[in-house]
Parts: structure tokens; C-alpha cells; sequence
């Protein structure tokens, strides 16, 4: 822990996040530059800013709500330094780490935590995500994103949209069937109970948004159906 949470791993953590600040600079000044190039007013495009800035403010409390595990587990420099590399797909990196420690004998924890499963995590988790920090970085730098899309998708948005879905699909069902189900099996009820619950909160908030009619309130899903899930677990294990 005293590596995970060294000068050197807040440094690199430092970097990531440096890198990724930089990227959403680069698309806020390409944003502004195409609005005024198709005739938008300043004032549009400062309104459809902040309500951007606003409206990921849902989301973020999400991610703040799946890091929490991982701060424990890991510390803060790495939990941040993943962070910034994923920027916000907190639950591969879970996923990931968990995986990383599973596979020496480990388990994702502060106490369970040792040297070889530390180095096997950081591993997992960098080698599971380089490939979307190598896309954006030549998407936002050299401007090759649209061509490596269209070649993906063959030209058809809704194609791409189902190959993504289908993949996320299959990571998560494993970690489902894993961390759930096969636990559920053996009499630990907590975890399979907090992803019935989580799932049934998700779908009744969100036919609650369609009913009020105030789309905005699709951000908040999440964040309520992972407090809703965990505080049905903890109860259930209490």
C-alpha cells in the first residue's frame, strides 16, 4: 500500500488527468468553432454548455459512488489514475481489478492486497483500456476518430451502437454470474440481492422519468440504483 499510494503513483495519476483536461479543451474549442461556423450565437452556445456541465453532474456522482470501493481497496492515487485514464468507466476498472487480483489468489482489498496482485491489477486495468486512451488520443489530437468509426461501422451508426452494447452485455453478465449468482449459490445472498435491486430501481426510475416527462432525470438513474442495491445488501446482510 505504500507504493499504491506513493509520491511516484500520484505523479502519474497527476499526468492522466492532466492529459485528459487537455482533451476536453481541445473539444470545447472545436464545439465553439463548429457553432459559429453554422451560424450559432454566443449566447446558444454558452447555454448548451452549462446545461452540459449540469447535466453530468448525475453521472459523476455515480462514479463517485463506484470509486469508493476502490479507494479502499487500492488508495487514492491509483483509484484517480484509473479514473483519469477510463474517464468515468469506473466499473470496467472495478471489474478489472478485480479480476487482476482474483487471478493470483488475491482478493481487491487493503488487507488482502499483496505486491504480486498489486502489479497484476495495474496491469489488467491499463491493458483493458489502452485501447480507448490510444483511439482518443489520435480521435482528439490527429483527428482520425470519424474515419476509424465509419471503417468499424461500415458507415452505419446503428451498427457500431450494437457491437459496443453487445460487448458491454457479455463483460457485465460474467461479473453478474461471477460476483453474484455463484455466491447466491453458496448462501451469500448480499451481492446477487443488490443487482436484483439496483436492476429493479433502474428500470422503475426510469419509466418515472418517461412519465414526468423530464429526460434530464436519465442522469440520476444510475447513482439511485447503486445506493438503492447497496443498501439493500447491507440490509439483507445485517
Amino acid at each position: 500500500m505504500g507504493l499504491a499510494t506513493g509520491t511516484a503513483m500520484w505523479l502519474m495519476a497527476a499526468m492522466v488527468a492532466a492529459n485528459g483536461a487537455v482533451m476536453a479543451l481541445i473539444f470545447y474549442r472545436r464545439i465553439w468553432k463548429v457553432g459559429i461556423m453554422i451560424g450559432m450565437r454566443d449566447e446558444t452556445l454558452k447555454t448548451a454548455i452549462r446545461s452540459s456541465i449540469i447535466s453530468s453532474i448525475g453521472p459523476c456522482l455515480g462514479i463517485f459512488s463506484g470509486m469508493v470501493p476502490l479507494v479502499i481497496a487500492l488508495g487514492g492515487a491509483i483509484s484517480f489514475l484509473r479514473e483519469s485514464a477510463g474517464v468515468g468507466a469506473i466499473f470496467v476498472e472495478l471489474w478489472t481489478a478485480t479480476e487482476g487480483a482474483g487471478a493470483v489468489g488475491a482478493e481487491l482489498t487493503a488487507e488482502g492486497m499483496t505486491l504480486e496482485a498489486l502489479q497484476n491489477v495495474l496491469w489488467i486495468m491499463a491493458s483493458c483500456s489502452v485501447g480507448w486512451v490510444i483511439v482518443g488520443c489520435f480521435g482528439c489530437y490527429v483527428g482520425l476518430l470519424p474515419k476509424i468509426r465509419d471503417r468499424m461501422s461500415g458507415g452505419d451508426p446503428n451498427l457500431l451502437r450494437l457491437i459496443i452494447s453487445v460487448m458491454m452485455v457479455g463483460v457485465f453478465s460474467k461479473l453478474v454470474v461471477e460476483q453474484g449468482i455463484i455466491p447466491g449459490v453458496v448462501g451469500d445472498y448480499g451481492p446477487l440481492t443488490a443487482c436484483l435491486v439496483g436492476f429493479a430501481v433502474a428500470l422503475g426510475w426510469r419509466a418515472l422519468v418517461d412519465i414526468l416527462d423530464k429526460p434530464r432525470l436519465n442522469e440520476y438513474f444510475l447513482l439511485i440504483a447503486i445506493i438503492a442495491g447497496m443498501a439493500a445488501a447491507q440490509i439483507l446482510v445485517g
